[in-house]
């Protein structure tokens, strides 16, 4: 999996986090998710010092990989939480969308990105999220130093190939 990928940059909020379907989604998103939300604004001291003294608001993106909706739902929550606590969400899209309309593209600034994907079948990325791997494979090097990524992955331990997708999520950010 990781000769697959150039290392693009992104700085990790939090270790992947891995919650299956049938019996920990719950366990596991719901201390996420506020978690996450903590993270949202970045510390000064995590930041260049132009980033910190800007006067626009920081970017939060949210974006998801959902073949029945579980992942869709989580980033909807997440999106309401983020509200709750006054923080503005660019935009919750799939990972396609906000892909296709060029969301992460570093002239846009700096970005906050949590990720929520599902597996498909044996570690495959649901249809909304199908176009990850080839941007991946396109990005230059550091192409993502100007994002920080939370990635929850969702799946089932039925599959030998367990949040797989969400696994290759996160690489195509961070490695």
């Amino acid at each position: 999996m990781r000769a697959a990928f150039v290392e693009h940059g992104a700085q990790e909020l939090m270790p992947i986090a891995l919650a299956d379907d049938a019996t920990s989604l719950e366990k596991v998103v719901d201390p996420w998710l506020p978690q996450a939300a903590d993270l949202a604004i970045p510390r000064a001291a995590e930041t260049s010092t132009s980033v910190a003294e800007s006067s626009a608001p920081p970017r939060v993106v949210i974006a998801f990989g959902s073949q029945t909706g579980n992942a869709e739902s989580i980033a909807g929550m997440l999106t309401e939480q983020l509200e709750e606590r006054h923080i503005t969400v660019e935009r919750t899209a799939s990972l396609n969308t906000v892909i296709d309309d060029g969301v992460l593209d570093k002239d846009k600034g700096p970005v906050t990105v949590f990720a929520v994907c599902s597996t498909c079948g044996d570690g495959d990325f649901p249809d909304n999220a199908g176009k990850v791997k080839r941007w991946a494979k396109k990005l230059n090097p550091d192409a993502l130093a100007h994002v920080r990524v939370a990635v929850l992955a969702l799946g089932s331990t039925d599959y030998s190939n367990f949040c797989m997708a969400g696994q290759r999520l996160r690489a195509a950010f961070v490695e």
